[in-house]
């Protein structure tokens, strides 16, 4: 199956995915190539794309993910067009960086409640190691490892510090 991509003019996104209705029934027994001309001109008579627009053509599998349903949406907004699909691996390291701080400030709130009980109590010695856990936390951004050549290798590096990320 093929899709097509487009420059975005809008942030965050470098690209715009546009997947043709290969399942509607509306006008049967037309080929790939006809489905996406008429997708394009769809797209052009609702504003989508101008008559003027760039756009590519491209295979499933040729997608980050290797289809439209596996399709790497966690950098999706990294994606880049230079003569096919590139994903932009600076940006994709900021993108990782948000989710890992994301999570990390999710378990120092949840720490804060953990400190509480331990300052009203009086335990001094939960006090400090939950401050000591705190800071390793907070030091997180500055000293978590992000290199990584590719999309996957990267998005499989995360802190063992911090509970595995679900999506």
């Amino acid at each position: 199956m093929q899709c097509i991509l487009t420059p975005n003019k809008k942030a965050p996104y470098n690209l715009r995915l546009i997947v043709p209705a290969y399942g509607s029934a509306t006008i049967p027994d037309m080929s790939q190539d006809e489905w996406i001309a008429r997708t394009i001109s769809r797209n052009i008579d609702v504003g989508v794309l101008s008559v003027d627009s760039e756009y590519w053509v491209v295979e499933e599998e040729d997608l980050p993910g290797g289809s439209l349903e596996d399709a790497d949406s966690y950098f999706f907004d990294c994606w880049e067009w230079h003569d096919g699909i590139t994903v932009n691996m600076a940006k994709a390291r900021t993108v990782h960086l948000a989710a890992i701080r994301r999570a990390r400030d999710n378990e120092l709130a949840a720490m804060d409640i953990a400190w509480m009980k331990a300052a009203e109590s009086g335990d001094t010695n939960a006090q400090t190691k939950i401050a000591a856990e705190k800071q390793i936390l907070r030091d997180l951004p500055q000293t978590f490892d992000l290199t990584a050549r590719t999309p996957e290798q990267l998005r499989a590096r995360w802190p063992k510090e911090l509970p595995r990320r679900t999506a």
